[in-house]
C-alpha cells in the first residue's frame, strides 16, 4: 500500500480519472476555438429504419451507425430531434474513437450544452487517451449513473480497476463521486476489494486532479529502524470550492504521534507538521508557505519555511528561510526586487542573513543597461555571543551603447561603461572588496580585418581598486585586448573532456577557447554581465583539420608598470578509418612585464599534448592521452602528463566491457585502475564497477547490481557497494517481487550506514503495475544515488 501512496495517485484516483474521462468523451473546455457548428450535430451514417416526425424528431432502429465529432457511436435504437440536440441511445449503446471504448444501456446525449448521462455504462481508456503520466496500463472503468458536462461529473456505484480479466482481482468501489477535470474529485464511501473481500473502507477522500497538488491517501505501513512499525495516513478534505487538503497522522512506534496538515489555496499552499519525539525527548515542527501572483502587472513570489528539531535532519536544529521575488515587465525590460532572509541554529552556533537586491534592465533603441544593487547582512554567534558581523552594500552598473553594426574597418561597433563597487556599512573583523572598477570606458567589436581572421578587440581605460583584507592597491589601466580564431576549410573535432595541465591543475576548455582557456580572461567582466559573445563550440570532426587561436593583451598602469600577454592555442587533427583520430596540440601562455593588480596577472605553460582515440575492429577500441611540459627543466618539476588509457569491448548492445587506467611516467608506475562491466540476459542485467588502487595494493570500491533475476513469478533485485579502504559496505539493497499479475507484491530491504543516522529499513509493499511508484531501492538517505564510477552507473 505504501507504494501507492508514494506514486501521488491512490485507487481512489483510479475512479477520479475515470469519471474525468466522460468529461473527455465529451471534449472540456480548453484555450482552443471552438469547432464549427456543424460538430455540435450527429450525423447518422447507417440505420435500418428511420422514421422522421414533426420538428426535427426522428426514430431510427438496427444497427446504427452515428458520428459526433471524432466519436463513433452505436447502438441498435436512437431517438432524438435535430431542433434541440438531443439524443438517446439504447439497446447495447456503444462510444468509440482512438484509445477509448465504452458501453452502456443508455447514453444519452444533448449537443448544444454537451451534458450527457449514461446508464450500467463500462468502459476502457488507454493511458494515451488519458493523456496520463500517472498510468501506467488501461484503465478499466464502470458505473450504475453516470452524468455530467464539460466542467463537472458525477457518478453512482462507479467501480475501477487496471486488472483485465473478466473477473479482475482488485476493484475500487465508490458509491457516490463529485469531480471537477484538473481540479478534484470527492468520493464518498470508498472501498477496495481484493479477491472478492474488501482490504478497508474510506469514508470519505479528495483526490486533487492538478498533478501540482497531488497529496498521498492511501494508509503506509512498515518498519524503520529510526522509526520503528509506523502507520502513515493522509485524509483528504474540501475546505471550500476549489480549497483542497489533507490531514496527516502518523502513528510510529519509536518516535510518537505526528500530526500535518497540506492545505492549498488558489495562489499557492501551506504545510504544516508537528511530532512530539519521545525516542530524543524534543518537539519537531516543521512549516512551507508559498504564494504566487499577479498584482498590478507585478509577478510575485514568496517562500517560507521553518524547520525545528527535524530527525530528518541534524539534531537539535532550528532553521528558517524566507524570499521573496518581484519583478515588473514591460516591453523594454523589467525592474526586479528580491529579499531573502535565512537564519539557521544548532549546537550553540547560530547564523543569521539578510540580502535585499535591486535591479533595473532595459533597453531603449541603441541604448543598453543593467543596474543593480544589494544590501547585505550577515552575522554569526557562539554560544549566544556575536563573533563576527559584516554588512555591506553593492553596486553594479552597465550601459552599452550601438555606435555602429558595420564600418569599413570594424564591425558590431560598442561603447560600453562599466562601474562596481562595494561599500562596507559596518564590519567587525576584515573585510575583502575584490576588485572595483569606479569606473571602466571601453570600446567593443571585431575588425575586418582577414589576414588576422577578424579578431575581436576591446580598447578600454578605467580606474581600478583592488582590496585584500589588509592592503588596497589604486591604479588606472589603459588596455588593449585581442581574441581570434583561425580553422582550416577541413572540420576539427571537439576537444577531450579534459584538456592540457599547468602546474596548478588541469586547464579546463572554456567558452572563449574550447580547447585551453586563457587563466585570466581578457574579455572579464563583473558578474552578471557577459561582454562579448563566445565563440561557437566545434564539432565533431568527419576529417582531419586545423585550428588557432591566439591572444594578445596589452595593459599600462598609472604606476608606471606595463604588462603583456601572448596566448598562441594550435590543434592539428588526423584522422583515418571509421572514427579513428590522431590529434595533436600545442598551447602557450605567458605574460611579460608586471601588473601591480592581481586580477590581471596570468599564469605561464607552454606544452604539448596529443590523444589518440583508434578503433581497432572486433568491438575493440583503445583511447590514450598525454602531454609533456616544456618548461619542467627550467622550472624542475615533471615533464609528463599522467598517460590516460581507455581499453573498451563492445561488440554488442547486451555486452560492454572497460578498462581505464592511469599511467604516472614519471615515476613509472599505475596509480590508478578502474573497470566495469556491463551485461544484459533476457529480461535481467547485471552491472559490475571496481576501482583498484596499486599503491595501496587495495579495491578501494566496489560496485554490483543485479536487476530483474527472474524465477517463475519471482524477481530478485540487489545493489552492493563497498569500501574496501575500511572494509565495509556503504549500502546493501535487496528487493524480492512477486507477480500477482495486475499487481506486484514486493519485499524491500534498505541499509545504508553512514550518516548521521542509521538508514536501515524493511518494507512490505502491494503495487498496482498500472501506477508508477516511488522507491528508495538504489538511492542513499539523502536522496543520492548509490552508483559506482562509468556511462551506466
Amino acid at each position: 500500500m505504501a507504494a501507492l501512496r508514494k506514486s501521488g495517485v491512490g485507487g481512489a484516483l483510479l475512479t477520479a480519472i475515470a469519471l474525468t474521462s466522460w468529461a473527455c468523451a465529451q471534449p472540456p473546455e480548453s484555450e482552443e476555438p471552438p469547432p464549427p457548428p456543424s460538430q455540435n450535430q450527429i450525423e447518422i451514417k447507417e440505420f435500418g429504419n428511420l422514421q422522421l416526425k414533426g420538428e426535427g424528431a426522428l426514430l431510427a432502429e438496427g444497427a446504427i451507425r452515428a458520428i459526433w465529432r471524432e466519436y463513433l457511436l452505436q447502438s441498435d435504437r436512437v431517438e432524438g430531434s435535430t431542433k434541440s440536440g438531443q439524443y438517446l441511445f439504447s439497446r447495447g449503446a456503444t462510444l468509440t474513437t482512438d484509445g477509448f471504448q465504452a458501453r452502456a444501456d443508455q447514453i444519452w446525449l444533448d449537443t448544444k450544452t454537451r451534458q450527457w448521462r449514461a446508464e450500467n455504462g463500462t468502459a476502457r481508456l488507454s493511458p494515451q487517451y488519458l493523456q496520463s503520466e500517472t498510468l501506467l496500463q488501461d484503465l478499466f472503468i464502470g458505473g450504475a449513473r453516470l452524468s455530467g458536462e464539460p466542467d463537472h461529473i458525477t457518478a453512482e456505484e462507479a467501480h475501477a480497476t487496471t486488472c483485465d480479466l473478466d473477473h479482475p482481482h482488485f476493484v475500487w468501489i465508490s458509491h457516490s463521486a463529485d469531480a471537477v477535470p484538473q481540479q478534484r474529485a470527492v468520493l464518498r464511501h470508498v472501498k477496495l476489494r481484493v479477491l472478492d473481500k474488501t482490504l478497508f473502507s474510506l469514508p470519505y477522500v479528495v483526490i486533487p486532479l492538478d498533478e501540482r497538488s497531488q497529496r498521498n491517501t492511501l494508509p503506509d505501513v512498515g518498519y524503520s529502524e529510526e522509526e520503528g512499525y509506523y502507520l502513515k495516513y493522509a485524509l483528504g478534505y474540501l475546505l471550500a470550492q476549489n480549497t483542497i487538503g489533507n490531514a496527516r497522522l502518523d502513528l510510529m512506534q519509536r518516535k510518537g504521534i505526528g500530526l500535518g496538515v497540506n492545505q492549498n489555496y488558489r495562489y499557492g499552499e501551506a504545510n504544516l507538521y508537528a511530532l512530539n519525539d519521545r525516542s530524543r525527548g524534543s518537539r519537531d515542527f516543521t512549516g512551507r508557505f508559498t504564494h504566487q501572483r499577479i498584482w498590478a502587472g507585478i509577478d510575485t513570489n514568496t517562500l517560507f519555511e521553518f524547520r525545528q528539531n527535524s530527525y530528518l535532519s541534524l539534531p537539535n536544529n532550528q532553521t528558517w528561510n524566507f524570499i521573496t521575488d518581484w519583478q515588473k515587465p514591460d516591453p523594454q525590460g523589467q525592474v526586479s526586487f528580491n529579499a531573502r532572509i535565512n537564519s539557521s541554529k544548532t549546537s550553540g552556533f547560530e547564523n543569521r542573513a539578510r540580502a535585499f537586491a535591486l535591479s533595473d534592465t532595459r533597453s531603449i533603441g541603441r541604448m543598453q543597461w543593467n543596474l543593480s544593487s544589494e544590501l547585505f547582512d550577515t552575522e554569526n554567534f557562539n554560544q549566544g555571543e556575536r563573533s563576527n558581523k559584516r554588512e555591506e552594500a553593492t553596486i553594479q552598473t552597465r550601459f552599452l551603447y550601438q555606435l555602429a553594426s558595420e564600418t569599413p574597418y570594424a564591425s558590431d561597433l560598442n561603447a560600453q561603461l562599466d562601474f562596481n563597487r562595494s561599500i562596507p556599512i559596518r564590519v567587525q573583523g576584515q573585510f575583502y572588496r575584490g576588485l572595483e572598477r569606479a569606473p571602466e570606458l571601453s570600446l567593443v567589436g571585431r575588425t575586418n580585418l582577414p589576414s588576422l581572421a577578424s579578431p575581436r578587440f576591446r580598447l578600454s581605460v578605467g580606474s581600478f581598486t583592488e582590496s585584500g583584507f589588509q592592503t588596497a592597491i589604486k591604479t588606472e589601466r589603459y588596455s588593449l585586448d585581442l581574441q581570434g580564431q583561425y580553422r582550416s576549410n577541413a572540420p576539427v573535432r571537439r576537444p577531450s573532456p579534459t584538456g592540457p595541465s599547468t602546474p596548478q591543475g588541469p586547464v579546463r576548455p572554456s567558452e572563449e577557447n574550447p580547447t585551453v582557456p586563457l587563466l585570466i580572461n581578457p574579455f572579464s567582466a563583473p558578474i552578471g554581465f557577459q561582454t562579448l559573445p563566445p565563440i561557437p563550440q566545434r564539432t565533431r570532426p568527419s576529417s582531419q583539420g586545423l585550428s588557432w587561436n591566439y591572444g594578445f593583451r596589452q595593459n599600462f598602469y598609472s604606476d608606471e608598470t606595463a604588462q603583456y600577454l601572448l596566448r598562441s592555442d594550435l590543434e592539428q587533427q588526423f584522422a583515418w578509418r571509421a572514427q579513428s583520430t590522431f590529434t595533436f596540440r600545442w598551447n602557450y601562455l605567458r605574460p611579460y612585464g608586471y601588473s601591480p593588480l592581481q586580477y590581471d596577472r596570468s599564469g605561464f605553460y607552454n606544452q604539448l599534448s596529443a590523444d589518440l582515440r583508434w578503433q581497432m575492429g572486433g568491438g575493440w577500441s583503445l583511447a590514450a592521452q598525454t602531454g609533456y611540459d616544456l618548461l619542467a627543466r627550467s622550472l624542475d618539476r615533471d615533464p609528463w602528463q599522467s598517460l590516460g588509457l581507455n581499453i573498451l569491448y563492445q561488440r554488442e548492445e547486451w555486452l560492454r566491457w572497460r578498462v581505464n587506467g592511469i599511467y604516472d611516467a614519471n615515476s613509472g608506475r599505475m596509480n590508478n585502475l578502474l573497470t566495469d562491466l556491463f551485461w544484459q540476459f533476457g529480461d535481467s542485467q547485471l552491472a559490475v564497477s571496481a576501482r583498484y588502487d596499486p599503491r595501496r595494493s587495495k579495491w578501494g570500491s566496489v560496485y554490483a547490481r543485479l536487476d530483474a533475476l527472474k524465477w517463475g513469478r519471482v524477481k530478485f533485485s540487489s545493489i552492493l557497494q563497498y569500501n574496501g579502504y575500511v572494509n565495509r559496505f556503504e549500502g546493501r539493497h535487496f528487493l524480492i517481487t512477486y507477480d500477482l499479475h495486475c499487481a506486484e507484491l514486493e519485499l524491500r530491504y534498505i541499509d545504508n550506514p553512514f550518516g548521521f543516522r542509521r538508514d536501515r529499513d524493511l518494507m512490505l509493499f502491494l503495487r498496482i503495475k498500472a501506477l508508477p511508484s516511488a522507491s528508495r531501492f538504489g538511492y542513499g538517505q539523502f536522496g543520492q544515488a548509490l552508483g559506482g564510477s562509468g556511462e551506466t552507473f
